[in-house]
């Protein structure tokens, strides 16, 4: 249909008469010193199925592998357009995500099983061509794309800008921009498809070329503001989708085998390494040589559960049961309390809150949140958050514990939905969130650990003997005998009046019968 409306306007470019005709002398005037007659040396002819564009192969070894237990990749020395590879693990395992070339580019991941924490998720993949007078930084780039796109600035994953060769440009650019020339510059992104869906990402990603738009006109304002004059847009390929890529990679962390603490004081020490590597386990070392009860288990960097021995120093009481693992990984703008975090997971779970033990909520890196996010958030960055616990299912429970447990993070869930909605009420700021790991399910672990201690009856002060030198004691009982002795001195007075009274009065009683018988 474009090339039936094509052919006749070209067929109009020497007639003067015609709007298209008169467009093309005027111009062609402007870039010449003379201009004489124009006509057609020959009618307009339409060729079909003629190259149009020609794109650039890829080497097959810039794909490097994440992680570092691959052998390389399966990748071919020349890639040609729309070919993918993958990494070549050495245990024989299936890698996860896949290398693509575009554009002369490869893009995307794949890693070997075992090297880390591996995400996967649909990826929305452009690449466009740009006149424009330079390349915007990687930051600022994600940030536009975020904005012109309406999504979360995590959500755009990589985003980059090559600098091609020169263009000339035409007088009219030439007076808004000071400058004869600018540059063809090659812009690209990944973008990871979330929670709004792929067709919906990847009918946004066409749009960025066409400044009538909403999506275009975002996108080249946001462009023009941060480097300047912004020339044509066009798409190098269509946007392209692609499922079950790597969207995030953590490389597994080592644990400090010191940093476990046994229970009680009938242990010595652990026979945890000093290094131990991801999903390794230890115990307590117990003095009297039994065995320990529970383990220490290395997950994501940081030592979880624990370890009991029970002796002779006390006679300690100690319950085993199941023990479910999670570690999240959230941008927000600051850690709630652990207290708060006791109670947000516990009323996302719907469980008792003596069933979350273990919490805690480790800072890391500062990121740059997109002009939404930054307007949302009251601030220009985030925080990278590590959220884990550990959860005590009761009997028969287990598994339902680790299907919630694996809910958090997924706001589409109640659970999710719940524990997102909870962070918010403590929170300024809660972007992404997403598990570092699947949920683990570790039995025989330490639920319950209480101390009996023995008790120890109280010992009276020993008794004052001659050779004793009793300082203290003894000037209790001085203090004593100064305090009585008045009192005992004044009942014997007392009892001595009385007694003389007695006499008298029975003196006089006799004198008085001795004279009444006279």
């Amino acid at each position: 249909a474009a090339a039936e409306v094509l052919v006749p306007r070209v067929a109009q470019l020497p007639d003067g008469a015609t709007v298209v005709g008169n467009h093309f002398t005027a111009a062609l005037r402007g870039a010449v010193d003379y201009l004489g007659h124009v006509k057609q040396l020959h009618p307009a002819i339409l060729v079909p199925d003629q190259v149009i564009d020609f794109h650039k192969t890829c080497r097959g070894n810039s794909a490097r592998p994440l992680g570092n237990a691959g052998m390389g990749t399966n990748c071919p020395a020349t890639m040609v357009q729309g070919s993918t590879c993958e990494a070549r693990c050495s245990s024989g395992a299936t890698a996860k995500g896949t290398f693509v070339c575009l554009a002369g580019k490869i893009r995307l991941e794949s890693v070997c099983p075992g090297q880390g924490f591996v995400t996967l998720g649909d990826k929305v993949l452009l690449s466009m061509a740009v006149v424009a007078s330079q390349c915007p930084s990687s930051e600022q780039l994600r940030t536009i794309l975020a904005d012109a796109l309406e999504v979360a600035l995590e959500t755009i994953d990589r985003a980059f800008c090559e600098a091609g060769g020169n263009v000339a440009l035409l007088e009219d650019d030439v007076h808004l921009t000071s400058h004869p020339i600018a540059k063809t510059v090659t812009i690209g992104g990944d973008i990871n498809v979330g929670d709004g869906g792929s067709k919906d990402l990847l009918s946004s990603a066409v749009q960025l070329s066409d400044g009538t738009t909403a999506v275009g006109s975002r996108f080249a304002i946001a462009l023009g503001r941060t480097i300047g004059r912004v020339g044509s847009v066009q798409h190098l390929q269509t946007p392209l989708h692609l499922p079950s890529q790597v969207s995030d990679f953590v490389p597994y962390r080592t644990c400090r085998g010191e940093q476990a603490r046994p229970l009680g004081e009938d242990s010595n020490g652990t026979h945890c390494p000093t290094v131990m590597s991801e999903g390794a386990t230890c115990t307590a070392k117990c003095d009297l040589g039994t065995t320990a009860n529970g383990t220490f288990m290395c997950v994501a960097g940081k030592v979880r559960l624990t370890s009991v021995c029970t002796g002779q120093k006390h006679n300690g009481s100690v319950i085993l049961g199941d023990k479910v693992l999670f570690t999240l990984a959230a941008m927000a703008s600051k850690c709630p309390s652990l207290e708060q975090l006791h109670r947000i997971l516990a009323l996302a779970l719907r469980i008792d809150s003596n069933v979350v033990k273990g919490v805690f909520c480790d800072l890391g890196k500062e990121v740059l949140l997109s002009k939404d996010d930054a307007r949302l958030a009251g601030r220009p960055t985030a925080r990278v958050l590590t959220i884990g616990g550990e959860l005590s299912p009761h009997v028969g429970e287990s598994e339902r514990f680790l299907q919630m447990a694996a809910q958090l993070a997924d706001r589409k869930t109640p659970v999710g939905m719940r524990f997102a909605k909870a962070m918010w009420d403590v929170v300024d700021y809660l972007g992404i969130i997403r598990t570092m790991h699947t949920p683990l399910l570790v039995p025989n672990q330490v639920t319950v650990f209480i101390v009996h201690e023995v008790p120890v009856p109280p010992t009276a002060p020993p008794p004052i003997t001659q050779g004793v030198e009793s300082v203290g004691l003894a000037s209790g009982y001085l203090a004593a005998l100064f305090v009585a002795a008045p009192l005992l001195l004044g009942m014997v007075c007392v009892a001595c009046v009385w007694m003389a009274r007695r006499y008298r009065h029975g003196d006089k009683e006799k004198d008085s019968n001795e004279w009444a018988e006279v």
